[in-house]
């Protein structure tokens, strides 16, 4: 038989029985290694043991993930376009650019910048993505409402009767954000372009297969609603499948109004440089009326195609890198160099 002592050492008993006595004879074996105790998880930071690390990929490597996710965007918009000019009439595409005016505006608003703050942000916990969630989710809601609370002004401005039910259901498309914004801000955090890429490209296809299903069954302007909604469903459901995320009630609250000091500054800037572009489709939409708007509308999506693409890899893409490499200035200043040249 073995027993421990209480030096670690192990002693072996051999024990041999006589008619009349009992014998035990101890015989020393030499002390065997301790295993290693196992580290206590509990101990560990959130910011360490909750967020499981995707494995990151290098700056070439999602900057072309970007450009073929990009480009395959850019062509399925494009045959779409094609199609839906056959199906559909012009006045069509000029009522939804109308009933579109205040959802790309809201568009602007929805996340107070609070994606690029989870992805400049150095230090991240459970706490605090919670907090972001909650509020993310509150201002793309109270926004949603104040948009379909508006809708019958909209109508009544442009003097399209039908705007009022597009608008409202249009507003619907704010609950994208709100459930998705966490889960995207961490995937490009983690340069998991591959797998926006995957979600990008799945959600214009499953919009556009919509949109033309709904146009040649005759649907008019909702066949445009349909597959906006239809796209932002696929967005839930599949960002939700590559990166879950549950939200808690234990909420960082101090840093993420942090954060949102931080965004109200993008959102500004996105939000007036919105306005500039697109000041022009309210001025048509509400002088010339819904037929010369969608001619318009059209030319002007084909034209914005090239230098949407490039700007969406250059800023989406390069900020990544800055904010990754924040605190390493040379190797920031490597990157900035690479992209002048």
């Amino acid at each position: 038989m073995a027993t421990a002592c209480g030096d670690h050492r192990l002693i072996n008993r051999d024990v041999s029985f006589a008619p009349h006595s009992l014998t035990i004879v101890t015989k020393e074996l030499p002390p065997t290694e301790e295993q290693p105790t196992q580290p206590d998880m509990s101990a560990v930071s959130s910011s360490e043991s909750e967020f499981e690390p995707i494995q990151e990929m290098s700056t070439k490597s999602a900057v072309r993930w970007s450009v073929i996710s990009g480009y395959a965007m850019m062509l399925i918009r494009i045959v779409v376009s094609v199609a839906l000019a056959r199906l559909l009439a012009p006045e069509v595409f000029g009522l939804y650019s109308m009933g579109y005016v205040l959802v790309g505006i809201a568009g602007k608003l929805k996340t107070m910048g609070f994606s690029s703050a989870i992805i400049q942000r150095t230090e991240i916990t459970r706490p605090y993505l919670n907090a972001i969630f909650w509020a993310n989710f509150a201002l793309c809601g109270s926004i949603g409402l104040v948009i379909a609370a508006t809708a019958p002004l909209s109508a009544m401005w442009f003097g399209e009767a039908v705007l009022f039910p597009v608008t409202l259901a249009l507003s619907l498309t704010l609950l994208g954000p709100g459930l998705t914004l966490v889960s995207s801000a961490m995937l490009q955090k983690q340069f998991a372009f591959n797998r926006l890429a995957i979600r990008e490209v799945g959600e214009i296809l499953v919009g556009a297969i919509a949109t033309i299903l709904s146009a040649i069954m005759g649907f008019g302007v909702w066949s445009l609603v349909f597959g906006e909604l239809s796209g932002m469903a696929y967005r839930i459901i599949s960002i939700h499948l590559i990166y879950p995320f549950i939200p808690g009630r234990d909420c960082d609250w101090k840093n993420m109004r942090e954060s949102a000091k931080f965004g109200i500054n993008v959102t500004a800037a996105r939000l007036i440089q919105h306005l500039a572009v697109n000041i022009d489709v309210f001025a048509i939409g509400s002088l010339l009326g819904p037929v010369p708007l969608g001619f318009y509308a059209i030319a002007a999506k084909y034209m914005r195609l090239p230098r949407d693409l490039v700007d969406r890899i250059a800023n989406r893409v390069l900020f990544s890198v800055f904010c990754r490499d924040q605190n390493d200035p040379e190797r920031l200043a490597d990157v900035f160099y690479d992209r002048d040249r």
